[in-house]
C-alpha cells in the first residue's frame, strides 16, 4: 500500500513538473482585411470609440486550452500591411517580434467582453514617411488616459465564436478619456497626408505568428490532480 501511494505522489510531482513547464502554443499563417474608423471626421480628430475591423481572415481558429488560468504571450515572425493595394511605399512590415506578454486570462476565452486598460503611455515615434533620411515627424509621446478596451470574434457562420472554431472577423474598439488629442490626432495626421483625409485606413495584410498559453501554478496543479485522479481510479480498477 505504501508503494502504491508513494509511486502515485511520485506520479502526481511529475505530472505537476511537466505540464508546468509546458506552454500551449498555436501556430498561425493569416490573410485578412483591415478597417480603422472612428478616428476623424472631415479631417479633424474626434474623441472616438476607435473601431478596428479585421475580416476576410483565414488561417486563424480561437486557442483551446483546458480550463484554467494562463498567461499568454505573443510572438510575431513576420507581418505585411498594404495600405496602397499595387504599391509599396506606404507599406509597414516586422518581423521576430516578441514574445510579448498579453496578459493572464482565463481558458475558454470568451469570444466578446472588454477589458480596462486604465491608463498608459505610447512612447515617441519618429517618421521618415518618404524615406529620405530625416525625420518628418513624430508620434505618441503621450499617456491615453482612462482606456477601455473591447472585442467581439466571429467565426464562419457569422455568429460569436467558440473556442477551437475558425475565425473570419474580429472587431476591436478602443475608448478613452482624451482619444482626440492622443491616438485619434496621430492617426488623423497619418489619414491626412496618406489617405486623403476620408476618416478610413484600409488594406490587406499578411502575418505569421504565435499564440502561447502558460497554466499559472494554480491551473497546473488543477491539472496534476486531475492526472492523479486518473491514476487512481486506474489502480482500482486493475485491483478489481
Amino acid at each position: 500500500m505504501r508503494k502504491v501511494i508513494f509511486g502515485g505522489l511520485v506520479l502526481f510531482l511529475l505530472m505537476v513538473l511537466a505540464v508546468g513547464a509546458r506552454a500551449y502554443t498555436w501556430t498561425y499563417n493569416t490573410n485578412f482585411d483591415f478597417d480603422l474608423t472612428g478616428f476623424s471626421v472631415n479631417g479633424t480628430p474626434t474623441n472616438g470609440p476607435l473601431t478596428l475591423t479585421i475580416d476576410n481572415i483565414t488561417g486563424l481558429t480561437l486557442p483551446d486550452p483546458p480550463s484554467g488560468t494562463y498567461q499568454w504571450y505573443l510572438e510575431i515572425d513576420n507581418f505585411f500591411l498594404d495600405f496602397v493595394p499595387g504599391t509599396t511605399d506606404d507599406d509597414i512590415s516586422g518581423s521576430n517580434l516578441g514574445p510579448f506578454n498579453i496578459g493572464t486570462w482565463e481558458a475558454p476565452l470568451s469570444s466578446s467582453g472588454s477589458y480596462n486598460l486604465g491608463n498608459f503611455d505610447v512612447p515617441e515615434l519618429p517618421v521618415d514617411y518618404d524615406g529620405d533620411g530625416t525625420i518628418d515627424f513624430t508620434l505618441g509621446d503621450y499617456t491615453v488616459e482612462n482606456a477601455l478596451f473591447s472585442w467581439e470574434i466571429y467565426d464562419d457562420t457569422n455568429a460569436l465564436a467558440d473556442p477551437g472554431d475558425t475565425i473570419t472577423k474580429i472587431i476591436l474598439t478602443l475608448t478613452a478619456d482624451n482619444l482626440y488629442d492622443t491616438i485619434n490626432a496621430d492617426l488623423t495626421l497619418l489619414d491626412n497626408i496618406l489617405g486623403g483625409g476620408n476618416g478610413i485606413i484600409d488594406g490587406t495584410g499578411t502575418a505569421d505568428f504565435k499564440v502561447s498559453a502558460v497554466p499559472e501554478p494554480s491551473t497546473v496543479l488543477l491539472l496534476g490532480a486531475g492526472g492523479l485522479i486518473a491514476f487512481g481510479i486506474s489502480r482500482k480498477r486493475n485491483k478489481k
